[in-house]
């Protein structure tokens, strides 16, 4: 029950700020628009930062859980890499018009709190390619002097993705090709050989 309310009160938070901001948003509107109370809501968030960084921690656990399963349903280096480096672009490309604007509005006036939340989710990012680059090098997968390259690589195309996705010249199914090139671009770099799509484009 305590966690249902807990969970309760930070999906309407998160409704919230979204819809009106954080600055715009008081504890008085999260208690009414939930229906449990100041007092409850006070019972379990002190103020409207904690509930707002739970917010923000659930939303990025949020992304880390389905970028975790899109590389769980791989089995070799090569395919959870790729799986690993899609997901995270495409979280970003999805999500551009909502969390990841919404995160940009909010923290505005935050850049610290900014940084910090974006580092939630590029860690255990950050940790999962170190995890399959060791795994690709140690089966031969990866050259490991250009595999070494991979997280800043990977950091230049995320940003190159996030500029992108304001450009609204661009289609969702042309930034979703480039997502893809890219991606493959990156890893035939790192594997020493192309991809099955690659091969079949030069072909076709």
């Amino acid at each position: 029950m305590a966690q249902r309310t807990r969970d309760r009160l930070i999906e309407v938070a998160r409704q919230l700020f979204t819809r009106q901001g954080i600055e715009n948003t008081t504890m008085n509107d999260i208690a009414t628009a939930s229906d449990r109370g100041r007092r409850t809501l006070y019972t379990y968030f002190r103020t409207k930062g904690d509930i707002y960084d739970a917010v923000i921690e659930r939303e990025t656990e949020r992304i880390r859980t389905e970028i975790e399963a899109e590389v769980a349903a791989q089995s070799q280096p090569r395919e959870k890499l790729r799986a690993l480096m899609l997901s995270r672009l495409r979280i970003a490309m999805e999500n551009a018009h909502g969390y990841q604007l919404w995160l940009k509005s909010i923290f505005s006036s935050d850049a610290r709190r900014a940084k910090t939340i974006r580092a939630m989710v590029a860690d255990r990012i950050y940790e999962m390619i170190e995890e399959i680059v060791t795994s690709g090098i140690a089966s031969g997968d990866f050259i490991p002097s250009q595999a070494r390259r991979l997280p800043i690589m990977l950091t230049m195309t995320v940003r190159g993705t996030d500029w992108m996705i304001t450009q609204e010249e661009l289609s969702h199914e042309e930034i979703d090709r480039w997502i893809s090139q890219s991606v493959d671009f990156i890893i035939d770099g790192i594997s020493g050989r192309p991809t099955q799509n690659n091969t079949d484009n030069e072909n076709s």
